[in-house]
């Protein structure tokens, strides 16, 4: 009786030592089960870290690429808006130049045309004056004699370069004389011309007749003296 109670207690024993053991290993086994899943949570956590942080690397370099693209094309756009006004500047300032050219040949051409003109006119009258019997003489508008006609070689025998170089080609000071002066400054004054005899020289059988006339510009401005000598018959 004793003994079988004993073993009854043992079995007791070994049936609360089992127990302990399975709740023990339980709670192990559920331990390393808590510590599996936190290790997945982390690992997990770790690998969504790791995702995100190379996602945000990989949007960034999109960014900084976008931002260099459009640095680029801004860059391009402002190269081709300055070379388009240059340009622009560069095709204005041929226009211009080529405009003035223009003008200024256009005004060479119409004084080239305008001198050959006078040229033509100044010889038809030289011919004309060469050929009359009066004495004729140009002069500028302070006297200085610009051109003689042949009758006047002939009148007095004396040319244009013979006075120039005996420094008597001016007619106010080494030609007229004091009455004439006057009459000279009133014909410049009133710009109108004068007349009056002049001595012809002992033994002549005629008089001379002065004429003196003013030549105006296109302002008015008296420019220089015609005067001519005519033969007066008695």
């Amino acid at each position: 009786m004793i003994i079988n109670n004993f073993i009854m207690k043992n079995q007791y024993i070994q049936i609360f030592i089992l127990s302990l053991f399975l709740v023990l290993f339980s709670n192990v086994s559920k331990g390393q089960n808590d510590t599996t899943k936190l290790q997945n949570k982390n690992q997990i956590a770790s690998d969504n870290y790791f995702s995100l942080q190379e996602k945000g690397r990989y949007e960034f370099e999109i960014l900084s690429k976008d931002n260099e693209i459009r640095e680029q094309k801004i860059y391009k756009y402002m190269f081709l808006a300055i070379a388009g006004i240059i340009l622009i500047i560069g095709l204005f300032v041929i226009f211009v130049f080529y405009s003035k050219s223009k003008k200024i040949a256009d005004l060479i051409d119409i004084q080239n045309r305008e001198i050959q003109l006078r040229e033509i006119q100044i010889g038809q009258l030289s011919t004309i004056l060469n050929t009359v019997q009066s004495a004729v003489i140009l002069t500028s508008a302070d006297g200085k004699i610009k051109w003689l006609n042949k009758t006047f070689n002939n009148f007095y025998g004396i040319n244009l370069e013979t006075l120039q170089q005996e420094n008597k080609d001016n007619f106010i000071t080494n030609i007229a004389g004091e009455k004439e002066k006057e009459y000279i400054e009133k014909c410049m004054t009133d710009k109108q011309s004068v007349s009056y005899f002049i001595d012809a020289g002992e033994n002549k059988k005629y008089k001379l007749q002065r004429n003196i006339f003013v030549i105006t510009d296109d302002k008015g401005n008296i420019s220089g003296l015609a005067i001519t000598d005519n033969k007066i018959t008695e």
